[in-house]
């Protein structure tokens, strides 16, 4: 029987990773820094909402990180696995957005989440990674080549998976 992933290692990456991208930002702006909150929440949640506005280079940037924690799923998380219902859950992500100011450069958005269920494992909808990224600028008028590395980077999920063999076989 498969073991239940642990959020723990998760979300100790998930903070780690926000920290270098926030720390990579302000590197690359030079002068404008984010506005940093630590909120805990009730059942030993985290949010720490991060954002930097006005710089010379990012008009606007925000990099949240979350770890929610839930006594029962809500009804709309099991209509479609009704024998979740009743059960804990943990969530971590890390969300972001980066408007540069240059109009030409892409505007990104990008999004690595994991949902696990208290005490199930090997049922259907018990736990999964989410993660993706996207960039989009109707002005971009880079070439295709500086488009594809700017959207192709592998790195993040793959220093992300080494940890985590089980994400592997999805």
């Amino acid at each position: 029987m498969a073991q239940q992933p642990s959020v723990g290692p998760f979300v100790d990456y998930l903070k780690t990773l926000q920290d270098s991208i926030v720390a990579a930002l302000e590197a690359a702006d030079g002068e404008a820094t984010f506005l940093r909150e630590e909120i805990a929440t009730d059942g030993g949640g985290l949010s720490r909402p991060r954002v930097l506005a006005d710089g010379p280079v990012i008009e606007k940037a925000a990099v949240q990180f979350t770890h929610s924690v839930g006594k029962a799923l809500p009804p709309a998380a099991t209509e479609r696995h009704p024998h979740l219902a009743g059960r804990g859950f943990q969530a971590g992500a890390v969300s972001l957005i980066v408007h540069p100011r240059n109009p030409y450069a892409p505007t990104t958005h990008m999004n690595i989440r994991m949902f696990v269920v208290d005490g199930a494992v090997d049922e259907p909808g018990a736990w999964y990674p989410i993660r993706g990224m996207k960039v989009k600028s109707g002005r971009f008028s880079g070439s295709k080549t500086s488009t594809i590395a700017w959207i192709e980077r592998p790195q993040l999920i793959a220093t992300f998976t080494r940890g985590f063999r089980w994400l592997r076989k999805l």
